[in-house]
């Protein structure tokens, strides 16, 4: 049987086209909802500001499920260009018509599976505010940790704003997959 956050054999990551870059636009319902996404990015939203996220560094996925046409999320497993083997999770949404229903923890698990496996990453990390308390409670139930705090500047919201760091290993990727995937020949 299949946790929550355990992908359905037909959810998959696929990769992001430009094509798809109003879509994802539109799935940010406001300023408050862009700046807990994408703190760097000045409203309005728009699809060429998407298509900016994915010309800088990193692989821009989208997760596609088998009821639906449209993906239904978005995500980015990002290069971090001081440590090689560190991948970096942004900008990561859920179509708002989908929300609530466990999409969020099967993105991060396939998410998760991708930078552990072909990509071999040591670590994954995230950031996010400490208000986000659904985007937490998701990254927590995907295996991720509180490893730091963070203090930061954004020039669309003056002042000083405060982030928590979430990340997981390899090794807390293993136990994570053990306790979630029963052993091979159990049913």
């Amino acid at each position: 049987m299949r946790t929550m956050n355990e992908p359905s054999v037909h959810d998959e990551l696929r990769p992001f086209r430009r094509a798809h870059a109003p879509l994802v636009a539109g799935w940010v319902r406001d300023d408050d909802e862009l700046f807990w996404l994408a703190p760097q990015t000045m409203p309005p939203l728009t699809p060429q500001k998407v298509i900016d996220w994915t010309a800088r560094r990193g692989r821009p996925m989208l997760l596609c499920t088998s009821d639906r046409t449209e993906p239904v999320g978005y995500a980015e497993l990002n290069d971090l260009p001081s440590r090689a083997d560190e991948l970096w999770i942004g900008h990561f949404i859920i179509a708002p018509e989908r929300r609530g229903a466990g999409l969020g923890g099967r993105m991060l698990r396939l998410l998760l599976d991708h930078a552990f496996g072909p990509l071999t990453a040591r670590r994954v990390a995230l950031i996010v505010f400490p208000e986000n308390v659904l985007a937490i409670r998701c990254y927590e139930s995907g295996g991720l940790a509180t490893a730091g705090r963070q203090e930061r500047n954004f020039s669309p919201r003056p002042g000083t704003h405060r982030m928590l760091e979430m990340a997981i290993d390899q090794a807390g990727y293993r136990a994570l997959m053990a306790r979630t995937r029963p052993p091979v020949g159990n049913r």
